[in-house]
């Protein structure tokens, strides 16, 4: 469950000046009892919604993004930091930092139009041409997850919104096909949930929404209206509105350190701007009594003097001008010198109590010989059930005009109401009694907490000095001094190299990037950093610590591999490859010119022969090569398959006799096949071509199975994984991961055909400027490792890169998965660092103790505690079924074990790749 953080404008601290803290009167329970006798039951009340403050609407601040680069926004989110916009006309999404404003990221959406966006976690685009939404992470890396969000026949979906339950998200659904209603949807699957619509606005299409969780409301708005509705949780209008010309994108900011109160950003996709307005969320529990009795009501019936009633504030009584605090144009008053022997009650409506800390109020008393009391109540509703009324002040002197308050901090119910209760029972000696700008102040908000570790950084890096620094923040509503703690560990034996702590004061609202010190990084290692805050009373502890997994060693996704190939076959289409322990085997346009060519260069670059492709593959020839791992001899391979145009041609290259084998052909998916990947000893082919399905088809013209693809797809490659993990396809892209390039490497299940979350970029050569995406292949066992070769269109020149996917399983490991190969502490040296389902999880100690194992997740969030007994030294496992502590499913992405037991701890990194 996310963090939600509340907005209150008011803190205790506030509270203290000009405050006369009485703390609960003590009444006698005869006068509680003529106190609850003057009350009735309001049920008909409801809580009241004062407008008070700016008006509703108000532009604050606007930004133009075309600056950045951005035409035409179509969708927007925020994640407490930064806005993610939609650039329709650019297919790009815009991550920009509204404070400078400056652009901190951007990166390729769905093409083409992309349409909208949504924030669960991930973010989610949506593309109009596709009718589909689709993954990335914050960073704009996408995760393979996509789903169909144009339900009941809607043209497509707009924009997006997070809602309160983990795992579900909101889409505008376009179209008269769907009603224009919003859809709620599960994710990762895409199935709807829910809906909402109303006639108030689904007459025409909208376009933006976005949840706004401490008033528990929707803000909805469209370009063909021109209106923004607050709408309640059925979709029905809450009666505010306001007029935006051209509204495309909504996002509800409650956290935003440009402005004290919440504010909405929308999307002016006509002028390419993003705009601040101001969305005018009071505090619900007060009144000021400005603008009459604002739901309040009072119980005898009668009418003022001789009852309560909001009165103008030059009103006198004798001498006296009835004036509390800051009490404006009116208060609530009533007048017992004129009105005579009466009892009466002023009641407010009836407020939600979502944690109060103070009611405070304003009031002016004066009493005639001790004759009159006024006496502020207070009841609570608990489970359906009313409690009795509870006196928390009583007058019974004279009170000069002064502000009153008390501590409620321990009410703890469903809701809560209040009166005030005036007593006069002399015919003729009496005066007044009034009170003003009542208020039930929300408890301020604890939460501090580390959201990001910004150095050192994560993933591959070289040795050398780090800053060990992270993003500290106080998303809480009172200045917090507290705490925050640095470790770094060498997971060699989880030993602790750096340990510091600095105390640090933040104002609400505000964050810093607080630098701890610097930590040397070996050569050759890995190495695991946590930041984390310690602050009592922290109202959410799921934010308090970030962690960052380093390594020097190399690891997947790094280059351990390059090889000019255009230079060596002097050959500018080089457009497939395959590998067989000590050859490439490369397929070539010949510079445009027929006939096309087969290449054979061993590792070092000696180009050992170049062969003509068969008459019939013309123009760009044969594209991607798969091979079925056969070798018919040492300088003989057998069978290799590749495809110009509809089908799959087979044949061999014999060295010896300095010859290419053509075999004949067989029809495939596509036309041409251009990745291709065969899985050995079966009849399994996958292909896709460019942005086609991705295929599995067979030898017998059978396609056996297509799922959707939303990538530029040119090579392909079989891999068939370890003990524990796999089969996978291994997919190489013309998409940009996020490095510059469009290289993006993307990895299947090869049994269900479903992506994973798995998806790398990697470092160009450092001879190339650019590159995009050709043919790709999978060996095991290059140098002790498991590589995967691609084929690079580069500028200057063509390149094959190698890229690290696992060290090599040595034989036997397989036989066994629980069994540790080397003794000591710690977890199992065979451990995969991937996994797509259960996973026995092996570990051992070299003593008899408490032994506890954790899983967190890849913000240092804990997630489940898999082993809390005292257990013999010696090897062990057990299994985790990738689910939570409370039994849900978790999410694919990054996960660490945590082993604590004989004094020491070990850290283990899994990628859960469902």
């Amino acid at each position: 469950m996310k963090h939600i953080v509340f907005y209150y404008l008011i803190s205790a601290i506030f509270l203290l000046n000009n405050a006369r803290l009485e703390g609960t009167s003590i009444v006698d329970a005869e006068s509680l009892r003529s106190i609850e006798d003057a009350f009735f039951d309001p049920s008909h009340v409801a809580p009241a919604k004062v407008s008070v403050g700016r008006g509703l609407g108000d532009i604050l601040l606007t930004i133009d993004v075309s600056q950045f680069g951005c035409v035409g926004p179509a969708g927007l989110s925020w994640d407490g930091r930064y806005l993610y916009i939609v650039g329709m006309t650019t297919d790009s999404v815009y991550v920009i930092d509204p404070t400078g404003p400056s652009l901190i990221n951007v990166f390729a959406s769905p093409p083409p139009l992309s349409f909208g966006i949504g924030k669960e976690e991930n973010l989610w685009v949506t593309c109009i041409t596709t009718d589909s939404a689709y993954e990335y992470s914050s960073g704009g890396v996408p995760t393979g997850n996509a789903f169909q969000c144009a339900p009941s026949g809607a043209n497509y979906s707009a924009d997006g919104t997070e809602w309160w339950s983990e795992g579900e998200i909101w889409f505008v659904g376009v179209g008269s096909a769907c009603g224009n209603q919003c859809y709620k949807y599960s994710l990762p699957s895409g199935t709807v949930i829910d809906s909402i619509g109303h006639p108030a606005w689904t007459t025409n299409s909208q376009r933006g929404i976005s949840y706004d969780p401490h008033n528990e409301k929707f803000w909805l708005g469209g370009w063909n209206s021109d209106s923004v509705w607050e709408l309640n949780l059925d979709g029905s209008p809450t009666g505010r509105t306001f007029y935006m010309d051209g509204c495309a994108g909504i996002a509800y900011d409650w956290q935003s350190n440009l402005h004290p109160t919440p504010v909405l950003w929308i999307c002016l996709q006509a002028t390419d701007q993003i705009v601040m307005v101001d969305a005018d969320n009071p505090n619900p529990a007060f009144w000021d009594f400005e603008t009459g009795e604002q739901n309040w009501t009072h119980t005898n019936g009668g009418v003022f003097p001789a009852a309560w009633d909001v009165v103008e504030s030059n009103y006198t009584v004798g001498s006296y001008t009835i004036a509390p605090p800051d009490a404006s144009d009116s208060s609530f008053c009533i007048d017992g010198a004129v009105g005579g022997i009466c009892h009466d009650t002023a009641m407010s409506p009836v407020v939600s109590n979502p944690g109060l800390a103070w009611l405070k109020w304003a009031v002016h008393f004066q009493n005639y010989s001790n004759y009159q009391t006024m006496t502020v109540v207070m009841r609570t509703l608990s489970g359906g059930v009313w409690d009795p009324w509870t006196a928390v002040q009583m007058y019974t002197a004279d009170t000069p005009p002064l502000y009153d308050s008390v501590d409620i901090s321990s009410v703890v119910s469903d809701s809560i109401q209040l009166g005030f209760v005036y007593d006069q029972p002399n015919p003729s000696s009496a005066w007044f009694a009034a009170f003003d700008n009542v208020e039930l102040i929300p408890l301020p908000l604890r939460d501090v907490g580390c959201y990001a570790v910004t150095s050192p950084p994560e993933g591959s890096t070289t040795p050398g000095d780090y800053d060990v620094t992270g993003w500290i923040r106080n998303t809480g509503d009172v200045v917090e001094s507290f705490d925050v703690v640095a470790h770094v560990y060498d997971t060699l034996g989880m030993s602790l190299i750096f340990d510091q702590t600095i105390s640090l004061t933040l104002p609400a609202g505000s964050d810093t990037d607080l630098t701890f010190g610097q930590v040397t990084f070996m050569a050759d290692a890995y190495y695991f950093t946590e930041i984390f805050t310690t602050l009592a009373n922290d109202i959410d502890h799921s934010n308090d610590t970030s962690s960052v997994y380093s390594r020097t060693a190399v690891g997947f996704g790094d280059v351990i591999f390059e090889l000019d190939a255009q230079s060596i076959c002097n050959d500018n289409q080089l457009l497939g490859i395959e590998f067989d322990g000590e050859r490439f085997y490369i397929t070539g346009g010949s510079n445009g010119t027929d006939p096309n060519k087969i290449y054979v260069v061993d590792t070092i670059g000696t180009l050992l022969g170049s062969f003509d492709q068969p008459e019939h593959a013309t123009g760009w020839g044969w594209r991607d090569l798969a091979w079925d791992d056969v070798y018919a001899g040492s300088d003989r391979l057998d069978t290799l398959y590749a495809s110009a145009d509809s089908t799959v041609d087979y044949f061999s290259v014999d060295l010896t006799g300095d010859s290419l084998i053509y075999y004949g052909n067989f029809m495939g998916a596509q036309n041409p096949n251009r990745a291709l990947a065969c899985k050995p000893d079966s009849n399994w082919f996958y292909t896709a071509n460019v942005s086609s399905d991705c295929y599995r088809f067979n030898k017998q013209d059978s396609i056996l199975q297509n799922v959707p693809n939303n990538y530029a797809m040119y090579g392909a490659a079989y891999d068939d994984g370890d003990s524990l993990a796999g089969p996978w396809v291994w997919w190489h892209s013309q998409d940009d991961p996020g490095t510059g390039f469009a290289c993006q490497i993307s990895q299947m299940d090869a049994q269900a055909m479903v992506f994973t979350s798995v998806i790398t970029g990697f470092a160009l050569p450092v001879d190339l400027t650019d590159a995009r995406a050709a043919g790709l292949c999978f060996y095991q066992g290059f140098q002790g490792v498991d590589v995967l070769f691609a084929l690079l269109n580069g500028t200057p020149n063509d390149y094959i890169v190698g890229i690290y996917v696992r060290p090599t399983q040595q034989p036997g490991i397989e036989g066994n998965a629980g069994m540790v190969q080397q003794l000591g502490f710690g977890f199992a040296p065979n451990l995969p660092t991937m996994t797509r389902g259960s996973i026995p999880i092996a570990y051992s100690t070299t003593t008899s103790g408490h032994v506890s194992l954790r899983v967190y997740d890849n913000m240092g969030r804990f997630v489940n505690l898999l082993v809390d007994a005292h257990q013999r030294a010696g090897e062990k496992s057990v299994y985790w079924d990738n689910r939570d502590l409370h039994g849900r499913t978790v999410s694919n992405g990054v996960y660490f074990l945590k082993l604590d037991a004989e004094g020491k701890t070990a850290v283990q990194k899994l990628i859960l790749v469902k």
